[in-house]
């Protein structure tokens, strides 16, 4: 059962599930012998991680928990919008939703016909496949949210996003339906002169 445990972290980089060990042919005791060995560490409810892998913490978070997304500062950091990783991960989801271990989040809630506007899947530096918004949902939630954001993150966001590939119809169309239409224009307006 060894080699497909090894198999197993291989194919999702150490990261396994409790139901996934199971469905894979290994039974209970065999789990509960994984971790008296150590091959394997519980790092939250039905989640588990390889000895011989890093720990990916928002990978765990998302796992964790169903129907978050990873936004503003964190999606700024995925994206390569600022190079300073998050203190707290920033996570939203919709009204309503009970969160497994909330502790060290930013929490964001939106109703629930906002929620997937901009959604993708990206990979971390660790390889890990992570749901969060695409950069123009990102910008526009960083305008929305200027309170809570950490200046130097907002302003090096804004800056590098529109040093960059940009897709204006698509941040005009989620200003729009985010309600800030007029402050991202504004915004566009000054990045276009003070690029000239």
């Amino acid at each position: 059962m060894r080699d497909i445990l090894e198999q197993l972290a291989k194919e999702h980089n150490g990261a396994l599930t409790y139901q996934w060990m199971i469905d894979a042919g290994i039974t209970k005791r065999q789990i509960r012998g994984f971790l008296a060995d150590k091959s394997l560490e519980k790092v939250a409810r039905g989640i588990y991680y390889h000895k011989d892998y890093l720990e990916d913490n928002m990978l765990i978070y998302q796992m964790e928990n169903s129907n978050v997304i990873f936004s503003h500062e964190s999606a700024a950091f995925l994206h390569g919008l600022t190079d300073r990783f998050p203190r707290k991960f920033s996570i939203t989801t919709h009204q309503n939703k009970h969160l497994n271990s909330a502790e060290n989040m930013s929490i964001f809630y939106v109703k629930k016909d906002i929620l997937n506007m901009g959604r993708i899947e990206t990979a971390d530096d660790a390889g890990n496949r992570l749901i969060t918004y695409d950069r123009e949902r990102t910008v526009c939630d960083l305008i929305r949210s200027k309170a809570r954001i950490e200046l130097q993150v907002y302003n090096e966001t804004i800056q590098n996003y529109f040093k960059s590939k940009t897709n204006l119809n698509v941040l005009s169309m989620y200003a729009t339906q985010l309600g800030i239409k007029e402050e991202v224009k504004d915004i566009v307006y000054l990045m276009i002169s003070c690029s000239r």
